[in-house]
């Protein structure tokens, strides 16, 4: 299983590696070169102050962007039984914007995302049963980025996200005519390995600070839904063949850094 996460951090930062390479290997302004009324070229901000202005640096650039950001949130699972409730999860992760248009960007990267369920059932004061299902998971989303706005910017995304379970566990304590005990075990047997959904959220974009050979950062603060369009468990042996599936929101807040 770590091996698998050390291959998808490998992965990533490749192909974000990739992407830093070929956005600062496409055309830019030579101030060497002249123009035809032997002019210097002039830069994306001088040919549009309003677009850009100074000490901001719009999505639409062609720069590459960088976000660092964690959050909590309510995680359930959708079966239609009111016995499983929900719990407080959390999140992290390191994402990447890369532009494609002034108000659009694509958006990946990879988080790490806690998802489960709670099971509170209490026949009398003797019998009861509570405990916590917490399921981990590494997700690649592949999202549409859209903002709008100028200094201060608004956004809102949306696509799919693709989950590789790393691990669970299962905490509580259950009564049996007074008698209690504690549970404590890991989960892995009938869990899929991979989960796939889509995720849908918004957010805002505040600008913070410009620094040294035009690196700026922003702080980012969005609002994250996410379902699960396959069951994350398979039956085994005796147990009961039930459709659950993945489901929970997250309120997250992040750095993001822009790089030329």
């Amino acid at each position: 299983m770590k091996n698998h996460f050390w291959l998808l951090m490998m992965l990533f930062f490749f192909a974000a590696s990739m992407i830093h390479l070929s956005v600062l290997s496409k055309d830019q302004p030579n101030p060497s070169e002249t123009n035809l009324r032997g002019l210097r070229a002039k830069s994306l901000e001088a040919r549009n102050p309003e677009f850009f202005p100074r000490g901001h640096v719009a999505y639409g650039q062609p720069s590459f962007h960088l976000i660092g950001s964690g959050g909590i949130g309510l995680a359930w699972v959708k079966d239609g039984s009111d016995e499983l409730k929900s719990i407080v999860h959390f999140q992290s992760g390191l994402e990447f914007l890369y532009p494609l248009a002034p108000n659009f960007s694509l958006r990946s990267g990879i988080n790490l995302i806690q998802k489960g369920y709670r099971v509170a059932y209490e026949e009398d004061d003797l019998n009861s049963l509570t405990y916590q299902n917490h399921f981990y998971y590494l997700s690649v989303p592949l999202l549409a980025h859209v903002y709008f706005g100028n200094h201060w910017q608004g956004f809102f995304h949306g696509g799919t996200e693709l989950s590789y379970f790393a691990g669970g566990t299962q905490q509580g304590e259950s009564k049996l005519n007074g008698e209690v005990s504690q549970i404590d075990q890991n989960l892995g047997e009938g869990i899929k390995s991979m989960d796939i959904g889509w995720r849908l959220g918004g957010g805002l974009s505040i600008p913070l600070k410009e620094v040294k050979r035009g690196i700026s950062y922003r702080m980012m603060v969005q609002l994250d839904y996410r379902s699960s369009w396959t069951r994350f468990f398979e039956p085994v042996g005796d147990a009961v063949d039930i459709p659950l599936k993945h489901a929970g929101v997250s309120l997250s807040v992040g750095i993001e850094f822009v790089l030329p």
